[in-house]
Parts: structure tokens; sequence; C-alpha cells
């Protein structure tokens, strides 16, 4: 189980969406996705693809709630990993701000860099997702520093997991 980053997106896309925000979802996370199953949308076509010059983001977004569209993952291909992603997702989200009010990246932890970096290069925020019984003071300490070390803009931070009486 993971720390609930994709649980804590899906709320807050939601939370948005509510206020009339036109929000889009993009599942980030290549080695564990879980928006389109939160979604309940069939993986068959997404960010992967879009890397390899296969689809334009118009094909592979998804309508799934009012206010609320998906970009899925898409299929895992080797010769994705092989691509720079940072161009790509650099002319994908530029695009994309023109569309969406608020865009919300579900990204893998912190520490799977090369993933996680290509995306929050392009943010104007991230908010950290800490699960409480998991993370210990000082770890979470530490990332906090790690974040402000790469100029990566801490928005806030957001306790899951935690036990309520």
């Amino acid at each position: 189980r993971g720390s609930g980053t994709s649980i804590c997106t899906a709320n807050l896309a939601s939370a948005f969406a509510r206020k009339g925000k036109k929000v889009l979802v993009i599942d980030g996370n290549s080695s564990r996705p879980l928006q389109h199953k939160l979604m309940n949308i069939r993986n068959r076509a997404g960010i992967t693809e879009i890397l390899l010059s296969q689809v334009v983001p118009s094909e592979v977004i998804v309508n799934v709630l009012d206010n609320v569209y998906l970009l899925p993952p898409g299929k895992r291909r080797p010769e994705a990993q092989k691509i720079d992603h940072t161009q790509v997702i650099s002319r994908l989200i530029t695009i994309l701000k023109d569309i969406f009010d608020i865009i919300l990246i579900d990204c893998p932890s912190v520490w799977d860099k090369e993933t996680t970096l290509s995306f929050h290069k392009h943010c104007e925020g991230l908010i950290l997702v800490v699960p409480s019984r998991e993370t210990d003071r000082v770890k979470a300490q530490k990332t906090v520093h790690t974040l402000e070390q790469d100029h990566l803009p801490l928005v806030g931070i957001c306790m899951t997991k935690m036990e309520i009486d």
C-alpha cells in the first residue's frame, strides 16, 4: 500500500471541481498508477502514448465527473523510458494550462527523482503527502529540506493514514 497520494489527489480534484474549477488529473505515477482505477476508467492510452507521439492529448483525456478530467498513464512500454520526457512534458503542460483551471499531477514518491522531477519542474506548487504512521518527523523535515534545495515550491502538506479516536 502506498502513502495515499492518489486518494489525496482525487479528493482535491473533486473539491476544486465543486468550486466550479475545470480540473485535470494527470496520473504521472508510471510504477503504480491508480487514478484510472479510482475514477473507473480503462487505461488504454495516455501519457506513454503521448510521449511516443502516438496520440494527441485530446484523444486520451477523459471527462470522469463534472469539471474533472483524467489523463491516464497509458500502457507501460520499455521504449517510453528511453525518451527524454522533459521537452514533451513541458509542451504538454503548456498546452493543458490554457484548457484547465487546475492541473493536479499524481506522482510517485519524491525519492523517485527521475519521474517526479520531470513533472515538478513545470509545477506552480507541490503538496507533500505524508503518511502519519509511516513517516517520522526527522524524515519529513529532511524531505522538505530536499525539496527546498531542489527549488520545488512546497505549498502544503497532506497528512494521510491518521487514526481518529
